[in-house]
């Protein structure tokens, strides 16, 4: 089974970086501490961090295009219900 604590900070790091495009050193940072802590107290193997870490990412930027997707839709909406007031201001 991957790593759940990998795999959420790795999720959580993806989606701020992505978001915000600051502080990738200090993300990759705390995703090593991450991986160190669950790998010295004998949690899980190597493998299971790697494939944990993997999956947050993956998450992390499917997330990520999902919120995007949503908002222009709504943002197309919004637009698309003035358009409708402002012609039907002017009948």
């Amino acid at each position: 089974m991957p790593s759940g604590h990998t795999q959420q900070t790795a999720f959580a790091l993806t989606i701020a970086y992505l978001f915000s495009k600051k502080n990738l050193y200090l993300s990759i940072g705390l995703f090593i501490l991450t991986v160190i802590q669950r790998y010295v107290f004998r949690n899980h193997t190597l493998i299971q961090l790697v494939v944990g870490g993997i999956i947050g990412i993956i998450l992390g930027y499917i997330f990520f295009y999902i919120i995007l997707y949503i908002e222009k839709k709504i943002i197309e909406k919004i637009i698309e219900n003035k358009e409708k007031k402002f012609d039907n201001n002017l009948i």
